[in-house]
């Protein structure tokens, strides 16, 4: 007997759930063995039984067409045979009622269908409100900037206008200086007259 794995540790193997393996389990008469605790143990070979599980669900092969080359050890105890016959008889039940579901899902695709289609037409018209008020949103925005642009080149035309107004002044200033400096007369100072 070689080391026992427990559910969790072969679910986080294989890639799948921990349901998934118990599942599994049921369906296809997994041999295991339980622990103290009651929980599942699984010995290679048997993980191996449920890696075949796996890739052939992958490959696309139904559910009730898997086939398991290897017979279960007649030494472990699989699921089944500690059930008495009524528990065994309520798997066969559900069974059926699985392959009655999967003939309802045959019938119900198209209305599966025609729902997605409402609900691809209900995103699309969404998308196209979405997109239309962005459009107002952005057309908005643009008259509100255009108002601000406006506002400042305005704002720029008064300073400009003021800045003329007082280089003119300054113009102005320049020359009346220019012009008094002019008609003064310079006096003149020798050091030697300050010096008596």
């Amino acid at each position: 007997m070689g080391k026992a794995f427990k559910t969790k540790e072969v679910a986080k193997r294989l890639g799948v759930s921990s349901r998934t393996i118990q599942r599994w389990v049921r369906n296809f008469n997994v041999p295991y063995q339980t622990n103290a605790q009651g929980h599942y143990t699984f010995e290679e070979q048997h993980i191996k039984l449920l890696e075949k599980i796996k890739d052939q669900l992958k490959a696309g092969v139904p559910m009730e067409k898997i086939e398991l080359s290897e017979k279960p050890d007649r030494n472990m105890e699989t699921k089944q045979s500690l059930r008495p016959a009524c528990v065994t008889t309520a798997t066969a039940n559900s069974r059926l009622t699985d392959q009655r579901h999967t003939d309802s899902a045959v019938t119900l695709e198209p209305f599966f269908k025609e729902k997605l289609a409402q609900v691809q037409e209900q995103v699309n018209r969404l998308e196209q409100t979405v997109s239309t008020k962005a459009d107002e949103v952005v057309y908005e925005q643009l008259i509100v900037h255009r108002r601000e642009l406006e506002r400042l080149t305005d704002t720029v035309s008064q300073l400009e206008h003021k800045l003329e107004e007082l280089e003119s002044e300054v113009a102005n200033l320049k020359a009346s200086l220019q012009a008094e400096n002019e008609h003064k007369p310079t006096k003149r100072f020798s050091f030697f007259s300050l010096a008596r």
